[in-house]
């Protein structure tokens, strides 16, 4: 009987600690004039097939969305959650992946960002270093073609 109370309360602890997250994470958006959202409806079919989204989507919902610009770009934030269960140990585990879209207002390249780990390395290959290369100090003049 314990445990079962304790495993009530642990679990009231921490559907509460989430909630107060998500509700910090509104007040943030609002503050910015952002806009969020709980869930959007078929928002995950409009980025299908884009990793870690499904290849084929239909009525996917996005969780926790956050829509508005910055510096100028347009871009929403949400989360993607699928549920991975198995038959053997009758056991399912929520899978939860941060999904960032960002307008630039250009056709792009495709990019994704992953972790830098050993074992990242290991799968994937040494990392690419990611900026903008060749940015002139305030001090330097620009040269004459």
């Amino acid at each position: 009987m314990a445990l079962v109370v304790w495993d009530h309360r642990g679990k009231a602890r921490k559907k509460r600690r989430s909630e107060e997250a998500y509700a910090r994470l509104r007040s943030f958006a609002e503050s910015r004039g952002w806009t969020y959202e709980e869930g959007v409806a078929s928002l995950v079919d409009a980025y299908q097939g884009a990793e870690p989204l499904p290849v084929k989507a239909s009525g996917v919902t996005g969780d926790n969305v956050v829509s508005g610009t910055y510096r100028g770009f347009g871009f929403r934030a949400f989360e993607y959650r699928y549920y991975n269960s198995d038959i053997d140990t009758e056991t399912t585990q929520v899978i939860v992946h941060s999904v960032w879209a960002l307008n630039l207002g250009v056709e792009v390249p495709d990019l994704r960002v992953y972790r830098d780990g050993w074992f990242d390395t290991l799968m994937r290959g040494r990392a690419m270093t990611v900026g903008i290369r060749g940015i002139m100090s305030p001090a330097r003049p620009p040269q004459a073609p």
